[in-house]
């Protein structure tokens, strides 16, 4: 077998073997992921707080507490604690989906220690949080039961509605 016999036999069986797999899938780049825009904060306002019915100290979120649900409540979820003199508290919440709610239950201080308890439960059990006083500042962390029912522990700042 001469050198270009064997040059033609080495060629030909290389363009049989690159056509011979045409059935096979040619590797393909992934196409790029779609753009995904950030959902934007809505700019509408939440209804108003009702007035107090009675004396009690008004702590509220600054505005940042509850943000993540801003967009599920179609405007800020603002949030506030209400601590009555009788030791009643309510955690109240207004936003523009559901309007104004309020979670009632009662509070125990010693010194700047705060235990609050709900009235309300679910099936994992009671709802408890505790604050702390610091300054005009009430830092609260609730219980695994409500953190997973989408309660956010955070710092509510003393209004100057407190009546």
């Amino acid at each position: 077998m001469t050198f270009s016999s064997s040059l033609a036999v080495g060629l030909s069986a290389l363009i049989s073997l690159s056509t011979g797999c045409t059935d096979s899938t040619q590797p393909v780049e992934p196409p790029a992921p779609p753009l995904v825009s950030q959902p934007t904060a809505p700019s509408a306002l939440p209804p108003a707080f009702p007035a107090l019915s009675r004396a009690g100290v008004i702590y509220e979120d600054p505005g940042s507490i509850y943000g993540l649900f801003s967009t599920y409540h179609g405007s800020r979820l603002a949030s506030r604690y209400i601590l009555y003199e009788n030791g009643a508290l309510g955690l109240q919440f207004s936003g523009l989906r559901f309007g104004f709610f309020e979670y009632a239950g009662k509070y125990s201080r010693a010194d700047s220690l705060i235990t609050f308890s709900f009235n309300d439960s679910n099936t994992a059990g009671p709802w408890e949080a505790t604050g702390t006083l610091r300054g005009d500042s009430l830092s609260v962390r609730y219980n695994i039961v409500m953190g997973m029912a989408d309660f956010v522990d955070g710092v509510y700042v003393r209004s100057a509605e407190t009546q």
